[in-house]
């Protein structure tokens, strides 16, 4: 898996990127105390020159508790 693209504005997160058994990347982000409601943003399409799915997936950035 890799990434073409990140980007993060408003607490938002957007990534695009090609790799295998992207619907992985969902799971790990909601795993992450960081992030929350995670999911695809785009249909993923199959790019037959690499034989991955290319992905574009969006997540909120949870929020911190500063440190006391």
């Amino acid at each position: 898996t890799w990434l073409n693209s990140f980007e993060y504005s408003a607490s938002r997160i957007t990534i695009t990127g090609n790799g295998i058994n992207v619907t992985r990347l969902i799971n790990d982000l909601e795993a992450s105390p960081a992030f929350e409601s995670a999911g695809f943003s785009a249909a993923t399409q199959r790019d037959a020159a690499s034989g991955s799915d290319r992905f574009a997936i969006s997540a909120g950035v949870a929020a911190q508790e500063a440190a006391p």
